[in-house]
């Protein structure tokens, strides 16, 4: 679309002289001078090629081409109030949307209590969450398909802005009466003769796993599972041994239905990850809200 020869503030001004048939009183309505408004008609006149008013008898009257040039002008000046209120909309967060990505982990248990507060601060604003493992998420965010995520263990993406949330520990489990379940000493040679209940290939939670159980991890037959409710519930029904959030079986565990094993629990941070440059005010006020403290 070519530029407009005019500008906003000389159709503005034209709208306010077709509206009043007077130069004072439109000066007065925009705040301005009679020159100033008298010299922005005649500018706009000059750029559109066209007379679109008569002056004469102390009284401005429009011409045939100023009729049909002071509608089009309306249908503009109300656009751009149109514009401008629903930027004010948006910057005062009264509408928008926000949509951010969490693994499995985040999303059932870290970012609820978040996304509670949020909507009572901002009831206006609509959330989507997309849950997805940790390097997908993250992926997503630093493509700018998500605006935020909430994530444990490594991204993948250096590039990425990146704040701790919370600790998040993680245990090996196995349920009541399997045969492991009697080990009283880490075995990795006890392990590799049973199954790992695992998760996708690149989900964080194998990482942290690998890391935990060694060659007991590597080594032993392999069940994926696309979800972390899914590992839990296999884990249940005895199909063998994995590595869980204990936040997310810690009533299986009180309850004696899962077992823990004798490795020492390993610690993740949840973190909530952006691009570095600034977003939407809907984004800069969820993340505004990551960095308070927590209500008690």
């Amino acid at each position: 679309m070519r530029k407009p020869a005019f500008t906003l503030e000389q159709a503005r001004s034209f709208v306010a002289v077709a509206e009043t048939e007077s130069i004072s009183k439109a000066a007065h309505a925009l705040s301005l001078s009679q020159g100033a408004v008298t010299q922005q008609v005649r500018n706009f006149e000059r750029a559109l090629g066209v007379q679109l008013v008569e002056r004469g008898g102390g009284r401005i009257r429009l011409t045939g081409a100023g009729l049909e040039v002071a509608a089009s002008c309306r249908a503009l000046v109300e656009s751009l109030e149109a514009v401008q209120q629903t930027a004010r909309r948006f910057g005062s967060l009264q509408d928008g949307a926000l949509l951010v990505g969490a693994s499995p982990t985040a999303a059932a248990h870290y970012l609820p209590a978040l996304l509670d507060r949020f909507s009572r601060r901002h009831p206006g604003i609509g959330i989507k969450v997309v849950t997805d493992n940790t390097p997908r998420v993250a992926a997503a965010v630093a493509a700018g398909e998500l605006d935020c995520g909430l994530v444990e263990g490594p991204t993948g993406q250096a590039d990425l802005v990146e704040q701790p949330l919370a600790a998040d520990e993680l245990v090996a489990v196995v349920k009541a009466g399997h045969p492991l379940a009697r080990l009283a000493t880490p075995d990795p040679a006890e392990l590799r003769r049973h199954v790992y209940l695992a998760r996708e290939p690149g989900a964080s939670l194998d990482f942290f796993a690998a890391r935990m159980l060694g060659s007991g991890f590597s080594g032993a037959r392999r069940m994926e599972f696309g979800h972390l409710d899914a590992v839990r519930g296999a884990v249940l029904a005895g199909l063998g041994f994995t590595v869980l959030p204990r936040i997310a079986i810690a009533r299986a565990l009180a309850e004696r239905r899962l077992v823990q094993l004798p490795w020492p629990a390993l610690e993740r941070s949840i973190s909530a990850v952006r691009r570095p440059a600034s977003g939407a005010a809907t984004l800069e006020a969820f993340w505004k809200l990551l960095l308070e403290p927590e209500e008690s």
